[in-house]
């Protein structure tokens, strides 16, 4: 089968128009969320860092109404990520008073300026993943993952790949634990390569970028999107 490159490929070219929040700012200390969906989407994003307009729209089910005015209101940062030098699509950062509404007490002002563009992508394509298990809760989790998706009393940690896989090697060979569970987004099957002697002792779930734009508009199931390791080789 011929590769075929995702939307979300690092062979596109990228660049990005950061929004700063100026240090001299003065947010009105009253803020509150009108619906759980506002309030999961917010938790959401504080865990992961950056969303895309149109993934608050499909994955959590925010009206553009209610999008527009969490801009207003600064509890949404917008910036435009641009591929190719196409026009931008619109994302966000977590604002001031979006971690005020969720009652988060570390926000730091800015913290998207030391994205780069594999950091963008992997946070973009964690939502897209996060859709097929939208009905749990997203935690946040040290690097190298993106974030984890609560699924009972159980952790599932999600990596994304993209560029250089040395921080997951440097996981799974000195800090992962048996009972740990993963999610691998890969845009090849290829790039497994290097993973293949913890596969077959790993607990791990792998899903391909086109399935995760594809499957939105196909008869892809969220049961037959993933992808596992049996016996020497990956099986749906």
């Amino acid at each position: 089968m011929p590769k075929v490159k995702s939307p979300f490929s690092l062979e596109h070219k990228w660049s990005v128009n950061w929004t700063r929040i100026p240090s001299s700012i003065r947010i009105d200390p009253r803020v509150m969320t009108h619906t759980e969906r506002e309030a999961k989407a917010l938790r959401s994003l504080a865990s992961v860092g950056l969303i895309s307009r149109k993934q608050l729209v499909e994955v959590f089910g925010l009206s553009i109404g209610l999008i527009n005015s969490m801009e207003k209101t600064h509890k949404l940062i917008p910036h435009t990520f641009i591929r190719n030098k196409e026009k931008g699509i619109r994302v966000y950062t977590l604002g001031i008073k979006g971690a005020m509404a969720i009652g988060l007490d570390n926000y730091e002002k800015n913290y998207w300026v030391r994205y780069l563009r594999e950091d963008i992508l992997k946070r973009l394509i964690f939502f897209q993943a996060y859709q097929h298990v939208s009905n749990l809760e997203i935690l946040p989790t040290p690097s190298p993952f993106i974030g984890a998706i609560q699924n009972n009393d159980t952790l599932i940690y999600v990596y994304v790949m993209k560029g250089n896989p040395s921080d997951l090697m440097r996981y799974l060979r000195w800090e992962r634990k048996e009972h740990h569970r993963l999610i691998l987004v890969v845009e090849h099957l290829n790039e497994l390569k290097a993973l293949e002697l913890y596969l077959e002792n790993l607990r791990v779930r792998i899903l391909l970028e086109r399935d995760l734009i594809s499957s939105r508009h196909s008869n892809t199931s969220k049961e037959n999107v993933f992808y596992r390791y049996e016996d020497g080789r990956l099986i749906r």
